[in-house]
């Protein structure tokens, strides 16, 4: 009874210990987190600041980026719009803009196009960055408005394993002889699922059939998977006689040193084949695409 009870007392007084933390320490912990680059930590500390004084329009803009910068972009979307209508682009001039990346890339394409009409209407300079990348995404929400008017006729399949499994599988493509086609990053695991052989894992082309509705094991392909090297991005002819994909040799790390740290591209995928990228370098279009 008494050790029950000291744990209890113990775990009163931690929750105690978090409640009582301060505005100031929380947003430290935000702050920290952020030079880490855990942009999810950031905004969770950044969420308990908030809930403290929902109020401040300085924590409202810290956590907007933390949201923006680990994908919650509905979230981000909400405290950028707040943000926006408090400061009316004093402090916070790129504010209007994020506002309306964020509706954007939630494929909320109504609000999107109103909020990038008003980013034009604020650019002075029509030749500016914003003022182009507002030209451009109301386009992009034009064209969004002109696909949902004439949905594909699709049916989404979950396949199941060994096709669909743990490891990453994505690309796929069906061949002549309607077989899938893809890249995957697989490797053989111990009883700990631990990766035995790190050398050999990279991401190869693998190859299943489906017989009588039940999918065979992926098989690499067109042949023994590489050993030394990466292979994606496949892609048939328009005959169907030939295979194009990826070959990567090397082991490559990218630093941007004009755009500095933390910054990371958005993606959003549209109703067709393609993949549309933005980049957030800070105030220009350089950098990558």
């Amino acid at each position: 009874m008494a050790i029950r009870a000291l744990f209890s007392s113990l775990v009163l007084l931690s929750l105690v210990q978090v409640n009582a933390q301060s505005v100031a320490q929380w947003t430290a912990w935000g702050d920290a987190a952020m030079v880490r680059g855990d942009h999810y930590g950031a905004s969770r500390f950044y969420g308990e600041a908030l809930a403290k004084e929902p109020g401040r329009m300085s924590l409202q803009w810290s956590q907007a980026e933390a949201c923006r910068l680990s994908d919650q972009y509905d979230k981000a979307g909400e405290l950028y719009e707040k943000v926006q209508r408090k400061d009316m682009g004093r402090q916070h001039p790129e504010a209007l803009r994020w506002t309306a990346e964020m509706q954007l890339c939630t494929g909320n394409y109504t609000d999107a196009r109103s909020t990038w009409q008003k980013v034009l209407q604020k650019e002075k300079d029509k030749s500016s960055f914003a003022a182009q990348r507002a030209v451009h995404a109301l386009r992009g929400c034009a064209m969004a408005d002109s696909l949902n008017a004439h949905p594909a006729d699709v049916t989404i399949e979950h396949l199941p394993e060994p096709v669909n499994s743990y490891a990453s599988e994505f690309g796929a493509r069906l061949d002549t002889g309607g077989a899938l086609v893809f890249s995957s990053l697989r490797g053989e695991l111990s009883d700990e699922g631990e990766v035995e052989d790190t050398a050999a894992y990279h991401v190869a082309l693998f190859r299943a059939a489906s017989e009588g509705g039940i999918w065979t094991s992926a098989l690499p392909y067109p042949s023994a998977a590489p050993l030394n090297e990466d292979r994606a991005n496949s892609a048939w002819s328009s005959d169907g006689r030939y295979l194009y994909f990826t070959r990567c040799l090397v082991r490559l790390a990218v630093y941007d040193r004009g755009a500095g740290a933390g910054h990371r591209q958005h993606h959003r995928t549209a109703r067709v084949e393609r993949r549309l990228a933005q980049h957030t370098a800070h105030g220009g279009r350089g950098g990558w695409q």
